[in-house]
């Protein structure tokens, strides 16, 4: 779960049963952010989730600052690489560790370390996920089907 929107760290079920509050949220290492939460379950992908706020981030860069430009293009592209069955196993994951220090902290904005955070934290609760997707891919996401509303 992303307790305070896209660019917070991940916390796992775990941690399900925090109060939104700051200093819970700081106990538990992740921050309030814009309040907003986001829950996946098991049905889903972490990797493709990450590769989705990944692509979102680098959208939102207005490329003045060549960490964050670069930086969130070469995240996405990993990602998306790894998502797409065409991973190079636990190479991505040491170029994924070696880009976070390479991109947060490094901005005049904090737009950046939003990108990295949540994607770096879901490596770390979820590495063997990550792993997994850098040597086999994602399942494409199941379409959910239409149903008449009324």
């Amino acid at each position: 779960m992303w307790p305070g929107g896209s660019s917070v760290p991940v916390i796992g079920a775990e941690s399900l049963d925090v109060a939104l509050d700051y200093e819970a949220l700081d106990a538990v290492g992740t921050l309030l952010g814009s309040g907003g939460c986001i829950v996946m379950d098991d049905s889903g992908c972490i990797v493709r989730a990450s590769w989705r706020l990944a692509q979102f981030y680098r959208h939102e860069s207005c490329g003045k600052c060549t960490p964050c430009r670069e930086g969130t293009g070469w995240l996405a592209n990993i990602l998306g690489r790894m998502v797409h069955g065409e991973g190079r196993g636990e190479e991505d994951i040491r170029l994924l560790e070696s880009l976070f220090g390479r991109i947060e902290g490094r901005t005049l904005c904090p737009l950046a370390d939003g990108a990295v955070m949540p994607i770096r934290s879901a490596l770390d609760l979820f590495r063997d996920e990550f792993i997994r997707v850098a040597h086999e891919g994602s399942p494409r996401p199941v379409p959910m089907t239409e149903a008449p509303v009324g």
